[in-house]
């Protein structure tokens, strides 16, 4: 009986076959393409690199001003909160993910810079006679120790094994091996250096008065160059291949070549920028006396967008969004 029933299916088939092409059917007696169906919804339109960095929208500012202080001088991440330095003589430990003050924690007379080691947070205090670093932990915020340094601390950096200070009053650059505290080296960089950053083998200083960037080499203190830039740099950003410098008395940023200082673009912002951050695929810039934020194409400095804010002075990243300082109202805002 199965081979029966075997014969009686493919003949059902090959008659269901049949009717489909007697009623027109093309497709099963063609190779020809048929209409075009109905369009499917817009695609999101991100890229894998803003899917990755969870950038979902390209400026949202949260409802909540997050004020911390009386004047916020500097930013940084730890990988879970931003810590912010105020004017007031204190550091606040804000969590990135919602924005709740964790705590606050008194450290030196006017902190004006801070970076992170990996465990601890690092908070220069300006001091026109006498500057000093204190290294706080991320854990607890408990001063850890206090060093000496120079007079007039404006910006500090890590190179992952020692703290670099920018002495704005005594015009030199102070390496601090980050474990004790001892000064390695003091180096002679030019007038009044208030900008850092770290390409991974050198320092890159701003002087601010003698409208230069200088490249520093991070195993020995030796200057390896000195590239004059424009009026007043004031802020320092390295996004893998360029260091991008912030001229306040221009009202433009400038893009250098890493490895031997050429420039590559120079690009109008709002009046008075101060501070840069990069975000993987753009640089942020902060306006302070524009009252402005301008996002550039990290590719080609051309302008993305513009942003708005009461008196932008610092700037950080989060890993997914951008924090802004308000000189005005001390309140921090994520965009």
């Amino acid at each position: 009986m199965k081979p029966l029933r075997y014969v009686s299916y493919v003949l059902m088939l090959i008659l269901l076959v049949w009717c489909m092409l007697s009623s027109g059917c093309t497709w099963l007696r063609s190779n020809e393409e048929g209409p075009q169906g109905p369009a499917g919804p817009p695609g999101l339109g991100y890229s894998p690199t803003q899917i990755a960095l969870q950038r979902w929208y390209e400026c949202i500012q949260t409802g909540d001003n997050i004020a911390i202080g009386l004047y916020p001088t500097d930013m940084v991440f730890d990988g879970l909160h931003i810590w912010a330095a105020d004017a007031s003589g204190v550091v606040a430990k804000v969590r990135a993910s919602d924005g709740l003050i964790v705590d606050t924690y008194p450290v030196g007379t006017n902190p004006s810079a801070l970076a992170f080691d990996g465990l601890n947070v690092w908070v220069a205090s300006y001091d026109e006679f006498g500057g000093t670093i204190d290294r706080v932990s991320a854990s607890d915020g408990s001063v850890t120790a206090s060093y000496a340094v120079g007079e007039g601390p404006s910006d500090v950096v890590f190179d992952g094994s020692c703290i670099w200070v920018a002495n704005s009053v005594s015009c030199n650059l102070m390496k601090v091996r980050a474990s004790d505290g001892s000064v390695v080296g003091s180096y002679e960089v030019g007038n009044c250096p208030s900008a850092l950053a770290f390409d991974g083998s050198n320092i890159w200083v701003a002087n601010y008065d003698d409208g230069e960037v200088v490249k520093v080499q991070a195993s020995d203190g030796s200057i390896q160059r000195r590239i004059k830039v424009g009026a007043n740099p004031s802020g320092l950003v390295f996004d893998g291949t360029s260091v991008w410098v912030a001229l306040y008395g221009d009202n433009k940023v400038k893009r250098l070549e890493a490895s031997d200082g050429e420039l590559l673009g120079t690009y109008a912002v709002a009046k008075g920028p101060v501070s840069l951050v990069f975000d993987g695929l753009s640089i942020w810039v902060a306006s302070v006396d524009g009252s402005m934020i301008t996002k550039l194409s990290a590719t080609d400095g051309a302008t993305i967008d513009t942003y708005p804010l009461p008196s932008p002075g610092v700037l950080a990243f989060d890993g997914a969004y951008v924090w802004v300082a308000s000189m005005d109202d001390g309140a921090l805002r994520k965009l």
